[in-house]
């Protein structure tokens, strides 16, 4: 019984200690945007897409949430401005188009050609389907995962089920891209 109790505390722990190392990321991401005047510089080589899918199709994905909100400001995600932002491509100018359907991805950055992009998750354990786009940046998988996900809640919620979702924080999915006619708002 104690030992379970560890475990999941232990566990509790983790996630938390993640989830707060990505919001101080996103504050100083935030703050940096705020105090200074010019635009963020070009970066020297652009995020790799997605890794191609291996001969199934899909490729595992480790999937948590990020506290969106759909009246939140595209200047304060990675997909903001620039030839690719979705400012710039859609003329958006938060994520209410989007909503609830909109999630962070480790191979975008600013101005990223990933961003935009439409993906398939679908849940290991329910088969729960939920197509999303990628607005934004986050960290890099955990070992034994291809890519990394960080999702508005509504839609986590729908992937993994509520109870799962707000119990665990995370869940492994399939992903991979499909066309922008399957995401809610998503102009390709």
């Amino acid at each position: 019984m104690h030992s379970r109790l560890f475990l999941l505390l232990a566990i509790v722990v983790l996630v938390l200690v993640a989830h707060s190392a990505e919001a101080s990321q996103r504050k100083a991401k935030k703050t940096t945007k705020k105090t200074t005047t010019t635009k963020p510089t070009k970066p020297t080589k652009a995020p790799a897409p997605p890794p191609p899918p291996p001969s199934g199709g899909k490729s595992l994905a480790y999937a948590t949430y990020h506290m969106y909100t759909s009246s939140e400001s595209l200047s304060t995600v990675a997909c903001s401005d620039g030839s690719n932002g979705l400012m710039t491509r859609w003329g958006y100018s938060n994520l209410s188009p989007m909503w609830p359907y909109v999630m962070a991805f480790n191979g975008a950055g600013w101005n990223s050609p990933s961003c935009g992009t439409c993906i398939e998750l679908t849940d290991t354990i329910t088969g729960n389907t939920i197509h999303a786009t990628v607005i934004d940046q986050c960290g890099p998988p955990p070992s034994g995962y291809s890519a990394h996900f960080d999702i508005a809640p509504p839609a986590h919620q729908e992937l993994f089920g509520a109870s799962a979702s707000v119990s665990k924080g995370f869940g492994s999915a399939t992903y991979r891209t499909v066309s922008s006619s399957n995401c809610r708002g998503n102009r390709g």
